[in-house]
């Protein structure tokens, strides 16, 4: 018989976390190919293609290119918000503007417990996701 061991309460905020951010990601990614296609970023969420599939997001926004998502209230870190920017270096140091290749998209919470948690492969995600 096997017994359930409840994980520990960092982990759960931790895989909370990597969920959000995966779905900040395929966001980001429609958000990209939109403003490389339109040289302009899109009005929302909604009219970059994005649809919010994730459980522990309570809110999935996309404005002036930058991507954002709320954790759903409850346990730690509950309410909090994610932002993912686009930038045209791999350093993150010039912001991408709409049509501008993205080379890094930097995540960022000024929760301060959020921001210590991010995942590794949303504080310096690389690689060109442009279409120009």
């Amino acid at each position: 018989m096997a017994i359930a061991v409840p994980a520990p309460a960092d982990k759960v905020f931790f895989m909370k976390l990597e969920e959000a951010t995966r779905e900040a990601r395929r966001c980001a990614d429609r958000v990209g190919e939109f403003a490389a296609a339109g040289r302009r970023w899109p009005a929302d969420a909604s009219a970059a293609g994005c649809a919010l599939t994730s459980r522990v997001v309570a809110e999935l926004r996309a404005e002036q290119g930058a991507v954002h998502v709320r954790l759903r209230d409850g346990g730690q870190g509950g309410g909090a918000l994610v932002r993912l920017d686009p930038f045209q270096d791999e350093a993150g140091l010039k912001a991408a503007a709409a049509g501008d290749p993205i080379r890094f998209w930097k995540c960022s919470s000024a929760d301060p417990e959020v921001q210590k948690r991010l995942p590794k492969s949303c504080v310096g995600e690389k690689g060109d996701r442009s279409k120009n």
